[in-house]
């Protein structure tokens, strides 16, 4: 959500123009950026079997072999850190 805000903030005061123009269409984009990205992306390490228990909660898992812990933490970086920095940094270039 943080990105899209940003990047309404972005449309609406950098570039001048008027949030009114939005349409219904924007809506589902918005929200399928949102929650389907989210969604496809904590979905794909299942195609390697790398979810399951690491203590408390149910994430990605470092096996014993080497590639299992190889694999987790690709998708670890995939999943969660190159996104967030990524965002953060869209973020940050938007409200400098």
């Amino acid at each position: 959500w943080s990105l899209i805000i940003a990047y309404l903030m972005h449309t609406s005061m950098i570039n001048a123009t008027n949030l009114w123009w939005l349409k219904k269409d924007d809506d589902r984009l918005y929200l399928a950026v949102a929650f389907g990205f989210p969604l496809v992306i904590s979905t794909l390490p299942w195609s390697t079997d790398n979810f399951g228990s690491t203590g408390a909660w149910c994430w990605i898992t470092s096996g014993p072999d080497d590639d299992k812990y190889t694999s987790g933490t690709v998708w670890r970086f995939l999943v969660l850190y190159v996104p967030i920095w990524l965002i953060i940094a869209y973020i940050s270039y938007t409200y400098w």
